[in-house]
């Protein structure tokens, strides 16, 4: 049960400030955000052909089917979770340049319009 404490953990330090929900003054460019869930596809890969390289010794209680068809659940899943992950970074970070160039362009009109006199 701990472990699943910890993963949920792990999950929620990764995403948090790539989604930019967190209160820090520091946020990772969206290049950096990209690149870090753009690593997740070779990963599961990688975990993916360890599995089935060493599935029957990772795990003995299960058959060889039952290794294959949990290695390709994880790596679809996972790749799917990846690409879903970088369409709501790519959103927001869309959604986030639109607000600030808003701002922009309402500030650069208040300095522009003339200023009444009292």
């Amino acid at each position: 049960m701990k472990a699943i404490h910890v993963a949920l953990a792990c999950g929620l330090l990764f995403w948090v400030p790539l989604l930019g929900a967190d209160p820090a003054t520091w946020r990772p460019s969206h290049r950096l955000k990209v690149a870090v869930l753009a690593i997740g596809v070779p990963a599961y890969l990688a975990i993916g052909a360890g599995m089935l390289a060493e599935g029957r010794w990772m795990s003995p209680d299960h058959t060889l089917g039952d290794i294959r068809r949990g290695t390709a659940a994880m790596a679809i899943g996972g790749i799917a979770l990846t690409l879903g992950g970088l369409l709501l970074v790519n959103q927001r970070d869309g959604r986030r340049r639109a607000d600030r160039a808003r701002r922009i362009a309402a500030a650069t009109a208040r300095e522009a319009a003339p200023r009444g006199t009292a």
